[in-house]
């Protein structure tokens, strides 16, 4: 049976935000509390970033070119489903548009891996979940399996759902997806309410960026020797 153990990131335990809910849905957390959300940013492409600095608009890709090999993928038995519905689903997911973000904007090693160890910056959103007609949000659900399409689930299993569903490799990572309908656009998905400048960020970087940040505050990220993290 396949295990469906989930690994909420640490927000998700406050009792004092939802006593008694499962945050398996943002959908408990509309009425309750705007959520800031964090876009760590590598340097290398400082176009990109001065387009979100300036214009608070995100890039939404297609799911095929994220980082993780076993994407979108899940389980199912070849007897328990027609063509049409597995075909459904691959089309629901290539339907999509996607951009990452994580719940978290102190985490060392998501500084390392999408920050250009922590020579870029991250990218604080507040941002207003649910609201806007054309982005939702989905928390990623950690699992210690890929999905398993069951006879009875049909082609109703959501391109939202699996898409939102990852193995607990990736935990780490406190993600949140938000999603539209088709790759290749740009959306606002709330208002930029900081820019983190990374540990080790070069002078030249700080200086061309620092033309586009206009009135959004910016600080430095440090380190807490004693606790061995990220202070931002």
């Amino acid at each position: 049976m396949l295990s469906r153990e989930v690994a909420f990131p640490r927000w998700a335990r406050r009792s004092d935000l939802l006593p008694g809910k499962s945050f398996l849905s943002l959908k408990y957390l509309f009425p309750v509390v705007n959520m800031k959300i964090y876009k760590y940013c590598r340097c290398e492409n400082l176009s990109w970033i001065e387009t979100i600095l300036s214009k608070g608009l995100f890039y939404f890709c297609n799911w095929k070119n994220l980082n993780d090999p076993m994407e979108g993928y899940f389980k199912y038995h070849q007897s328990d489903h027609a063509e049409s519905e597995l075909e459904k689903i691959v089309n629901g997911k290539d339907s999509l548009g996607v951009c990452c973000f994580s719940l978290v904007g102190d985490d060392m090693l998501m500084w390392t891996h999408y920050a250009s160890n922590h020579k870029g910056v991250c990218v604080e959103v507040d941002t207003d979940l649910g609201c806007s007609p054309q982005v939702s949000f989905e928390v990623i659900r950690y699992c210690s399996h890929i999905p398993l399409l069951r006879k009875r689930d049909g082609s109703n299993r959501s391109a939202k759902e699996l898409l939102s569903t990852k193995i607990s490799l990736w935990q780490y990572e406190h993600e949140i997806r938000a999603f539209c309908s088709g790759a290749g656009q740009q959306w606002k998905v709330g208002a930029l309410t900081r820019i983190i400048l990374g540990l080790q960020i070069e002078d030249q970087a700080r200086t061309q960026l620092s033309l586009a940040f206009g009135s959004v505050p910016v600080t430095s990220a440090s380190l807490d020797y004693s606790e061995n993290r990220v202070i931002i």
